[in-house]
């Protein structure tokens, strides 16, 4: 199985429209701001929420990493006891490295000094420090993902040990208990990356999860490399018309809905420009820049693919400095006409900062968290999303699911509809299955090569579309 997993003192209210969208600001009184930060969220607890986890420097530049608990609506409470390792200018990944069904969470950064630790949850959101050894690094990027399908979650990470840039696989043995794996073993020998970027996806439909990295070598020279999987695990590096850049942010979705994974490149080229490309993917792993896009380019940011208006077509959210001003840019996704607009936005612009999207409140959309160096400080802001993810034709509401909570398949039953497709969408917004039907009535939607959580399922009939909530166990 393919597993890759993957900031205001005054209350106010900003309303924004993009195309019947309405974003709000949450207060967020127990959440500390941070700068060159990183943050994730996962339902640590298992309460069916997401919860939130930050690092970098507080507004005092003190360094700091906190979790927060979800109460179901978007209120978070601090809830960690100060149990991990303090950093900024680093990474933070939640992945479930053991196998039992709860997030871990593995922290790398500046502590001053470069530091890598993993904890393991215990299913309550209580973390404990584990004995995994990591190379320790600043400037770091992680990603967790399933690179030789033996159904437990390997790692990729990046970053600089005070004297050398690095890039570095290793592999989980299914417990949690991970090993290096050399250069000449994995196939990954190019220079190693720091002010990084770097992420797991299958760009060439083979079943397999490729890596794309890019950043700044010990040299300072700046470089990307696409290593493709071979299909054990191993990694042949393959060519691309792709810019390198560093101090910014890579992101894959499907943006034209044509079955393969694109890539959003945003950051600084060897040429100190600032920019922001989107490649197309021919399916096979080969790239082609998608020209006259109104992407406005920043470094020292994050770029982020998310579906905001629920129409099936991934958006785009940019945020990062651009002289002289810190941005946070918004382009809603043409959909089937083909390319992105720009929308006005009077989203908080942030430099040295992470942007993370997901539905903190259960109503169904992409909610997101920014945080980061703004014009009024250091912050951690929450927009609420108020559009919801529901039905399209009043017709489709007579489709019945069952069981939910689901173990292996779902049934579905259907009044005066036909079904066409079924979409499994994770609670952040990833698509993780997807199944097509036959003039077929009451289809089979098969969930047991999923993880147990929540997801939101769409299935698209003759006469529309209609959204569930479903729990797999």
């Amino acid at each position: 199985m393919k597993k890759n997993v993957h900031f205001f003192f005054v209350f106010f209210v900003l309303p924004i429209a993009v195309k019947a969208q309405n974003f709000t600001v949450k207060p967020t009184p127990d959440i500390v701001g941070v700068q060159y930060s990183s943050i994730d969220f996962a339902d640590v607890d298992g309460d069916g929420d997401l919860d939130f986890f930050a690092a970098g420097a507080n507004p005092g530049y003190e360094l700091t990493s906190r979790l927060y608990k979800n109460d179901g609506s978007g209120n978070f409470t601090l809830s960690d006891e100060n149990t991990f390792i303090k950093i900024r200018e680093g990474a933070v990944a939640f992945g479930d490295v053991n196998g039992d069904n709860f997030p871990d969470l593995i922290i790398s950064g500046s502590a001053p000094g470069p530091t890598t630790k993993l904890y393991i949850n215990n299913g309550t959101g209580n973390f404990t420090l584990s004995a995994a050894v990591f190379t320790q690094n600043t400037f770091s990027a992680l990603v967790f993902g399933d690179i030789d399908n033996d159904d437990d979650i390997d790692l990729i990470m990046t970053g600089f040990t005070g004297s050398e840039s690095i890039i570095e696989l290793y592999k989980n043995d299914g417990n949690g208990n991970f090993t290096q794996v050399s250069s000449a073993q994995s196939g990954i020998t190019t220079s190693g990356l720091s002010r990084s970027s770097v992420i797991m996806e299958d760009f060439n439909n083979d079943g397999f999860l490729d890596i794309f990295a890019t950043g700044s070598t010990t040299n300072n020279t700046i470089a990307n490399a696409l290593y493709i999987n071979d299909g054990d695990g191993t990694f042949t590096v393959k060519t691309t018309p792709i810019t390198p850049i560093q101090t910014g942010s890579v992101a894959a979705a499907d943006y034209d809905n044509d079955g393969d994974n694109d890539l959003l490149i945003v950051g600084s080229t060897s040429v100190s420009a600032k920019v922001a490309l989107l490649y197309n993917n021919d399916g096979n792993g080969n790239f082609t820049l998608v020209p006259d896009l109104p992407f406005i380019g920043a470094q020292y940011g994050k770029s982020v693919f998310a579906d905001i208006n629920n129409d099936n077509y991934p958006d785009v959210f940019i945020s990062g400095y651009l002289n002289p001003n810190r941005r946070a840019d918004m382009y809603v996704n043409n959909g089937a006409s083909g390319g992105f607009t720009q929308v006005t936005v009077p989203f908080l612009g942030v430099n040295n900062c992470h942007v993370a999207f997901a539905d903190v409140d259960g109503d169904n959309d992409l909610d997101f968290m920014a945080t980061g160096q703004s014009e009024v400080g250091t912050i951690s802001r929450l927009y609420l999303n108020d559009h919801s993810l529901g039905i399209d034709n009043p017709k489709t509401e007579t489709i019945r699911f069952y069981p939910n909570p689901v173990t292996t398949t779902l049934q579905m039953e259907f009044v005066d509809a036909h079904p066409i497709k079924a979409e499994i969408y994770s609670i952040t917004g990833q698509l993780v299955h997807a199944e097509n039907f036959e003039n077929g009535t009451n289809p089979v939607v098969h969930f047991d090569s999923l993880e147990s959580g929540i997801y939101l399922m769409k299935v698209v009939t003759n006469s529309g579309a209609q959204v569930k909530r479903i729990a797999k166990l």
